[in-house]
């Protein structure tokens, strides 16, 4: 039965690592259509199940924070700052991978929260 137990780990450590490692990489898309679409780019970094990065959008670049992967599905908060106006908005965002594209739904922390639906693909990787 020991043995059963320790084989089941070994075999689950390497799907759970590479699960992890499935939001890993470079991400581009676009938040609205026609005219008013803003493009989107983002970099996701995973250890287990932490999810780090930064993404970069109309409102300059923003941190990760708060993220999590669970599978398929990363979870992550950001803070968008207005330094004109001195005033910050978070919104926390949940996607689904479905292989090279994640679809986000985004929902701003405020009296009337608003909700953003968009998807970002995989960008390649060129080697120098």
């Amino acid at each position: 039965m020991e043995r059963f137990v320790y084989a089941a780990a070994l075999v689950a450590l390497p799907v759970l690592a590479l699960a992890s490692g499935l939001v890993d990489g470079g991400w581009k898309g676009q938040i609205g259509s026609g005219e008013t679409a803003t493009d989107i780019m983002m970099t996701l970094h995973t250890d287990e199940t932490s999810l780090r990065g930064s993404i970069y959008g109309i409102a300059g670049e923003t941190m990760v924070q708060d993220g999590t992967v669970d599978g398929s599905t990363p979870r992550l908060k950001t803070i968008q700052r207005d330094y004109a106006a001195g005033t910050q908005l978070a919104i926390n965002c949940i996607g689904s991978l479905i292989e090279d594209l994640i679809a986000f739904s985004c929902v701003t922390e405020k009296e009337t929260p608003q909700t953003k639906e968009f998807t970002v693909t995989r960008q390649a990787v060129l080697n120098p």
